[in-house]
């Protein structure tokens, strides 16, 4: 690919609307570029592609002008390529430019009931997974304490994440303070920038995109917003090593210093801590012993980087030592408080990811059965997932990455009562079936025998505005006169229904003393993915950073760029220092 200078092209994206439009509305662009002939070689004639790509990576069009109509309302990026080249003489330019839009919905809609609160977070996701730390002080019986989707969750969660994010800079401070070498997580900042802002902006305008005010520099964090955008520097190839040994004597030399992961593929069998102790020679030459907490089957990477190992003793198991972290999405770090999700009891746990298929499940590695706790739709089914200490899962599909965050979103959920998941008359076996699967809905008939003077009930199933009611003869129906005598059923009505679609299932048991119905759902928590890189053959995690080969086997270490930016009376402070930004203040 042929060397530019700034001086030698330039490209523009003229978008014929502002920044913020609405759902409908038919969306113009074109692009103006231009690149400097005395670069073509003399004989060379250069043919010129155009790619107009969305944020999933999607491309749309191939003309220099772009006509897009977004079928959702959100935050929208797209990016136009250009490549001129003529391969014969060894002659190729590619350049790009980015641009971020705002899809606002369709007003005077009523789309049921919505709380009418309003912030900037709400246009991205981000991470909340500790939510349940706070929503197990209200009392046990209450929807808010059982759904994280409840409408006193929405109203509340946004102030009481605030304690979370603040945690995040705690967790920036023991990361940075407790890494001994030049090394540091990926995800977490190397440094913060500062901007002397007199008045408060709404946006930053970026080469990479618009920057969102995530809020008071004191209580928000651009840690917890997913990665929007990755800068490469070239890097040495790594020699991946794996070793599966035992206790005892070691003569393990690496070829690079570096962080080692440790594993014990088998569980413990008691509560009794397990450590191992590591001898070695570090990078620097020194002799140093490390003690790793090992409390689970999930690796764990040292603090130091090594040289040698010249031992390891404390287990008697066998472990997995290496020097990386690839097909095994599960790992901690000793260096920060590490993934902070709470279980539905409100106790933070060790994560242990397995993926299946398209399917993204969290499980409890402090339990001794590991109980499942989440579990994901993922966009697609990945060649390679990894997920940052910050909960960053970075996806790769087809050579091409991709970035989210782990969020339960609460904002995409409205379910029509506090009874929903949260009684026992009618419950679903998974409340987070895949689609393809079935799930099985349970009314409990005898129960309600025993506490209600209901003569009849009936049965419905909502999805994707679509109502059906099961009759007598156990058929669901579009009529709705389907009352059936409770005297005629047994103790349980079992149904099973297929899910085809990630919208999701609500299910309704009325009866005829009862004003108001009892309801249980089956629902989808989603990823969502952002493109942020393409032509890559491979992910992996190595001395705390993360590494990617190119298709061309050439070695990348990354820099995220997060979309975001804190604010206090005088100053605005992003985690990246932009080479463009433009201050964008409301109107």
């Amino acid at each position: 690919m042929t060397d530019l200078s700034m001086d030698d092209f330039t490209i523009d994206i003229v978008a014929y609307q502002d920044d913020e439009a609405r759902i409908g509305d038919t969306l113009n662009f074109d692009v103006n570029y231009w690149i400097d002939p005395d670069l073509t070689p003399v004989g060379a004639t250069p043919t010129t592609v155009i790619e107009w790509i969305n944020h999933n990576g999607d491309v749309l069009g191939d003309q220099t002008s772009l006509t897009y109509t977004p079928a959702e309302p959100g935050w929208y990026s797209i990016q136009v390529k250009v490549t001129s080249e003529d391969l014969a003489f060894d002659y190729s330019v590619v350049i790009t430019e980015g641009y971020t839009f705002n899809l606002l919905p369709l007003v005077d809609v009523d789309f049921k009931f919505q709380l009418p609160y309003e912030n900037d977070h709400n246009l991205l996701t981000y991470s909340n997974m500790d939510i349940y730390r706070f929503l197990t002080y209200f009392p046990r019986w209450s929807s808010a304490y059982n759904n994280f989707y409840s409408n006193t969750s929405k109203f509340i969660s946004p102030q009481l994440e605030r304690v979370s994010f603040i945690i995040d800079d705690l967790d920036q401070i023991i990361s940075n303070n407790k890494t001994i070498n030049e090394s540091i997580l990926f995800g977490h900042r190397r440094e913060e920038i500062k901007l002397l802002t007199i008045e408060i902006p709404k946006y930053i305008k970026t080469e990479y995109g618009y920057c969102v005010n995530m809020g008071e520099h004191s209580t928000a964090s651009i840690d917890s917003v997913p990665i929007g955008a990755i800068k490469k520097t070239i890097s040495h190839n790594i020699d991946k090593v794996s070793y599966n040994i035992f206790a005892g004597a070691q003569d393990i030399r690496l070829t690079r210093p570096s962080t080692v992961y440790l594993q014990i593929k088998k569980k413990r069998s008691s509560d009794d801590e397990r450590f191992i102790v590591i001898n070695g020679v570090s990078r620097y030459g020194k002799f140093i012993t490390e003690k790793v907490p090992v409390e689970t089957s999930v690796p764990i990477e040292t603090i130091n980087e090594y040289a040698v190992i010249n031992r390891i003793t404390g287990v008697d198991d066998e472990i997995i030592l290496s020097n990386y972290i690839e097909n095994d999405i599960s790992h901690s770090e000793s260096t920060s408080l590490d993934k902070r999700i709470a279980s539905k009891d409100g106790i933070y746990f060790i994560p242990e990811f397995e993926i299946y298929d398209s399917t993204l499940i969290i499980k409890n590695a402090d339990s001794f059965s590991s109980l499942e706790e989440f579990k994901y739709n993922l966009p697609f089914i990945p060649d390679t997932v990894l997920i940052s200490s910050l909960l960053d899962v970075l996806m790769l599909k087809d050579n091409k990455l991709y970035s989210s965050k782990l969020m339960l979103d609460y904002y995409s959920l409205f379910p029509p009562g506090s009874s929903v998941n949260n009684n026992s008359f009618i419950y679903v076996d998974d409340e987070n079936a895949e689609v393809g699967k079935s799930v099985n809905i349970t009314i409990n008939t005898d129960l309600l025998k025993s506490e209600s003077l209901a003569t009849n009930i009936k049965i419905s199933v909502l999805n994707n505005n679509q109502e059906l009611y099961l009759d007598s003869s156990s058929t669901l129906v579009p009529s709705s006169d389907t009352w059936i005598k409770l005297a005629n059923t047994g103790n349980r009505i079992v149904l099973s229904i297929n899910i085809d679609n990630d919208l999701p299932y609500i299910f309704e048991l009325r009866e005829n003393t009862r004003q108001l119905p009892y309801h249980a759902m089956s629902y989808q928590n989603k990823i969502v993915p952002i493109s942020i890189g393409d032509n890559i053959d491979n992910i992996y995690f190595h001395n705390k950073n993360l590494y990617i080969q190119n298709l061309d086997s050439t070695t990348y270490t990354v820099d995220p760029v997060r979309l975001g930016f804190t604010t206090d009376s005088r100053f605005s402070y992003l985690q990246y220092e932009f080479e463009e930004m433009e201050l964008i203040y409301e109107s």
